[in-house]
């Protein structure tokens, strides 16, 4: 699952994966937290990120040109 970061995070933790609004993640997998997903960002790094910074990726609809 993809996901769209709606804040820039810069980390608290070595586990936390830092990340700039507007990047898309991808969700590897859920916590035992709640609020926290594991996820890896597009420079391949792979770390925590909370749930409440990132949005599902909606899918794109596509129209048939008239």
């Amino acid at each position: 699952t993809e996901v769209v970061a709606m804040y820039n995070f810069h980390g608290n933790s070595n586990d936390d994966l830092q990340f700039r609004k507007g990047e898309i993640l991808t969700i590897i997998k859920a916590t035992r937290d709640p609020m926290w997903y594991f996820a890896k960002h597009p420079s391949g790094k792979e770390g925590m990120i909370p749930k409440n910074y990132a949005k599902q990726r909606g899918s794109v609809q596509l129209n048939a040109m008239p």
